[in-house]
């Protein structure tokens, strides 16, 4: 043996280093691993308490729309996370890298906002995409019509399955699968002046700001300053 590396190993300086550093490694790995296995536990006690889609008799029971097994144990879940049966650590893990972006007060904000989206198409899909992904817990949507082929080139999360449905209930369908927390209340109705201050109105009792985003053309512009809700307006 190289007798510089020898009498290195011999050091019991380095000795104590390279001890330090073995047992940091190891207790670094023990919590990790701890953790890790936590969580995973925590996923899978989530997951094994969705009520199953089955009947006593094995065949899957459906709702209005029809509803697949999948579907079934989505809007499952969503019932129970929106009703608060669902572990706050794992909502924050999901929405980790948001909330490095936007800091937790800002987060904390887009949570408690009611976001009110107008025409569900090319663009306001991504924009509920988006929103129901970086935080947003309470989302209206709004538009009359349905899902057809040819919005498929465009249309955030629309399938072939998904043709001839509301657009509205399309976005809820899918979202909820991926952030079941998020509360849709979904309007398939036309947007125009008649309708306009229902449409934009408050969340139930909610008092909390309200942003509205107008994804599609119209003259209805000033209606979207009168409220007694503040409100901000974006033009996607």
């Amino acid at each position: 043996m190289n007798p510089i590396v020898a009498d290195t190993l011999a050091n019991p300086r380095f000795q104590l280093f390279a001890t330090a550093v073995f047992s940091g490694a190891t207790v670094a790995s023990l919590i990790l691993g701890y953790q890790s296995l936590e969580r995973g536990q925590r996923i899978s006690r989530l997951k094994n308490s969705i009520p199953r889609s089955e009947a006593d008799d094995g065949k899957v029971t459906y709702s209005d729309p029809p509803v697949d097994k999948e579907d079934a144990r989505n809007q499952a879940l969503a019932r129970r996370a929106q009703a608060g049966d669902f572990d706050e650590e794992l909502i924050l893990e999901q929405l980790a890298r948001n909330r490095v972006f936007l800091k937790p007060e800002g987060l904390d904000k887009l949570r408690d906002s009611f976001v009110v989206v107008v025409g569900c198409g090319g663009v306001g899909s991504h924009a509920t995409a988006s929103l129901a992904r970086s935080g947003a817990s309470k989302i209206r949507l709004v538009d009359f019509d349905q899902v057809t082929l040819s919005s498929l080139n465009r249309h955030a999360v629309a399938t072939l399955a998904d043709v001839g449905t509301p657009k509205v209930r399309c976005l809820e369908r899918r979202l909820i699968a991926i952030a079941p927390w998020v509360q849709f209340d979904l309007r398939q109705e036309k947007f125009d002046d008649d309708v306009a201050e229902k449409l934009l109105g408050p969340w139930g009792k909610l008092t909390a700001s309200r942003i509205s985003l107008l994804t599609q053309s119209t003259t209805l512009t000033p209606r979207l300053h009168c409220s007694s809700t503040a409100t901000t307006t974006s033009f996607l």
